[in-house]
């Protein structure tokens, strides 16, 4: 069910053999999501096991629409709770956490104030998906800003999904940590954790903001299988992040959790040869117990990158898992649920590939990945543009990158860090007269 024109719409296109009917799905709005869910699938000539959505601002909807059929669900209430940025902070004890409605609600709550605000903060949409809008801002004139483009930012995606609402939800300003951030995948049935993983996420552009901007600061520039992090604080991860999934109402099923780790022993740091790593024995005061600052709890499985590298590093799918739990199929769920038996045998990076050029062009056919030495590492590689498509200037792409790759070593953390580096710095392409 999505937008007529969908890729998956014609039966004798791309996407035909990959379902059994499409549905054209406009017009709603979050108060009519459900009924108007129910009533497509009571139309159609055949019984359907299960509804699901990755969408976040659709999860809600699509629970409630499940109840009503009768169908396997967790409680509609979790995923509110879960899909609000706000709601999930409260679950945290954190200073300088506050939402407004609009920007005039912004200004007279500043004016108001009788302490000044403490910066850095981070201003992000409490309805959303992913981390789009999401910005860091370091005084008030920043923080206006932000919120202007975070309100709009989930207009934009409205009219992506189709979403013909005028609700656009609360914008949440509160404290920015500036731990290293990681991603927390939980596999659940009936509460017991069959697998759990923790990855390394490399630092935002955000984390080295320190001018006014609206670009998406926040956006995942890749991530890092194993975690590099001490073993105590990927255990006080996994323990205390897995008590806030169940405290939501959440039993069963995928669940990738993003957090910073605050007073972690580690810390992001660039070396002489420009690659990145986490360089431990950082925490400055012993006192001081690592914790987990949650960002936001996405009860559904990650996005395409990070469900490859799973896939790759663990051998577990979990777009199979959280369909097998949508269905309420717990012998295949459990049966796939397991990683393998030896752990990782290799170490696995994900990084966006930077467009190297102040004017844009067009793609060419080939991307050198074999002079760079890449060619033996990939594992997949993702191109955003098809050969001859015109690329604007990077500077007015909201991403600016012309692919996304996905790297592995057998011999190291570093030598695969030293691999990725190679393949962010380097120019892989050369972009054709347009």
């Amino acid at each position: 069910m999505d937008k007529p024109s969908h890729w998956l719409q014609d039966p004798a296109g791309p996407g035909g053999s990959y379902r059994e009917d499409f549905v054209p799905f406009t017009g709603f709005t979050f108060d009519n999501l459900a009924h108007r869910i129910v009533q497509a699938v009571r139309n159609l000539p055949y019984e359907v096991d299960g509804i699901m959505t990755t969408m976040d601002p659709l999860l809600a909807g699509v629970a409630q629409a499940a109840e009503i059929l009768g169908l396997r669900t967790a409680p509609v209430e979790a995923y509110r709770r879960s899909t609000d940025k706000y709601q999930t902070r409260r679950l945290q004890q954190t200073a300088n956490a506050f939402t407004v409605t609009s920007l005039d609600e912004l200004i007279l709550r500043l004016e108001r104030a009788l302490e000044p605000l403490t910066y850095p903060l981070i201003v992000k949409p409490t309805l959303s998906h992913g981390s789009h809008g999401v910005s860091k801002v370091n005084n008030e004139t920043e923080l206006v800003n932000a919120v202007t483009h975070a309100l709009s930012s989930v207009a934009c995606q409205h009219e992506l999904f189709g979403l013909q609402d005028a609700h656009i939800g609360e914008v949440l300003v509160e404290t920015y940590c500036d731990g290293p951030e990681v991603d927390v995948n939980f596999v659940l049935w009936g509460g017991d954790v069959l697998f759990s993983e923790v990855s390394d996420n490399f630092p935002c552009s955000g984390d080295d903001v320190v001018t006014e901007s609206t670009t998406e600061q926040f956006i995942e520039t890749g991530s890092v299988w194993p975690s590099g992090l001490p073993s105590d604080e990927t255990r006080m991860l996994q323990t205390e992040l897995l008590a806030v999934v169940k405290q939501l109402g959440f039993d069963s099923g995928v669940f990738h959790v993003e957090a910073r780790v605050q007073h972690s022993d580690a810390k992001w740091y660039r070396d002489k040869d420009n690659v990145r790593d986490l360089l431990l024995g950082m925490r400055t005061e012993d006192s001081l117990r690592p914790r987990p600052f949650l960002l936001e709890i996405n009860p559904r499985p990650p996005g395409h990158s990070d469900l490859m590298g799973s896939a790759y590093v663990n051998g577990v799918d979990y777009y199979a898992l959280h369909i097998m739990q949508v269905i309420g199929d717990e012998f295949r769920f459990r049966s796939l649920a397991h990683g393998f038996r030896n752990g990782s045998q290799f170490h696995y990076a994900t990084t966006p590939l930077p467009l190297h050029s102040s004017t844009g062009g067009l793609m060419p056919h080939d991307v050198d990945l074999f002079s760079a030495g890449l060619a033996d590492h990939t594992v997949m590689f993702r191109p955003f543009f098809r050969a001859g498509d015109r690329i604007p200037n990077p500077i007015d792409l909201r991403y600016p990158w012309f692919g996304l790759i996905m790297l592995c070593s057998r011999k190291s953390r570093r030598h695969l860090l030293e691999i990725v580096a190679t393949a962010y710095n380097r120019g892989l392409i050369k972009l054709g007269p347009s």
